[in-house]
């Protein structure tokens, strides 16, 4: 912070000794100026679980081979989990599609695009020796489709999913790349969580039950660690 010093004038003329004399003082002072900058800070707590969502909004891991659509109902059913989206592991391949197909320009804005590419996923058995294949589309600028669009054969991504009204077309809402190195240590854990999940059902609740005995259900039901999480505790 600034610190304004004042500058004091005298007047020159100096009085006779003992008389009475006006020292003038004046002090300028600039206008402060203060800058706040926040920063926002959050506390992260592990959330990875082998368990599935408990709760039937949840967004749980699949493979491509068993994930089921329902058009009428507007959901996914991963196994006895029905969601809106599902988390899939997935890697590029070297099909190409029609360019038409591919690369779509929007034409009320020039940054606009719509891309699509052919993935293999990484968590469903191979048939026929060919691994299970399916199609993977984004809309938006270029900034945001361009992993899909200049994504190279092999490259692997964690993606969130979400259906379209296209069958064996799915919709991406988001994605984290994996480092090649990291490959079979995801495709392992990520196949122990889908092993996890199946034969589990998802939580239920009473029409009755109020807010408070959903919320103590749900941290019942949660592994060991989960339930002595802050989250839980009001602040």
């Amino acid at each position: 912070m600034a610190r304004s010093i004042g500058r004091h004038h005298r007047s020159s003329h100096r009085p006779p000794k003992g008389a009475e004399h006006t020292v003038a003082v004046q002090a300028d002072f600039p206008r402060d100026y203060q800058q706040v900058l926040e920063l926002e800070c959050k506390h992260l707590e592990p959330f990875l679980e082998p368990q599935k969502p408990a709760l039937g909004k949840g967004c749980p891991v699949a493979s491509l081979g068993v994930l089921n659509v329902d058009n009428e109902l507007g959901i996914l059913r991963a196994g006895q989990l029905d969601a809106s989206a599902a988390r899939v592991l997935i890697a590029f391949n070297d099909i190409q599609l029609p360019d038409e197909e591919a690369l779509q320009q929007d034409p009320q804005s020039a940054s606009a695009m719509r891309v699509k590419r052919s993935v293999d996923c990484l968590l469903a058995p191979q048939r026929q020796g060919e691994p299970v294949r399916a199609k993977l589309r984004a809309a938006g600028p270029a900034s945001a489709v361009n992993w899909i669009l200049r994504g190279r054969p092999g490259d692997v991504h964690q993606v969130v999913i979400t259906q379209t009204e296209t069958i064996g077309e799915w919709s991406a809402l988001w994605h984290v790349p994996v480092a090649i190195e990291a490959v079979a240590s995801f495709v392992a854990y990520w196949q122990f969580i889908l092993d996890c999940q199946r034969g589990q059902n998802a939580l239920l609740f009473q029409a009755e039950w109020t807010p408070g005995k959903r919320v103590r259900a749900v941290r019942d039901n949660m592994p060991s660690a989960a339930k002595k999480s802050s989250a839980w505790h009001s602040p």
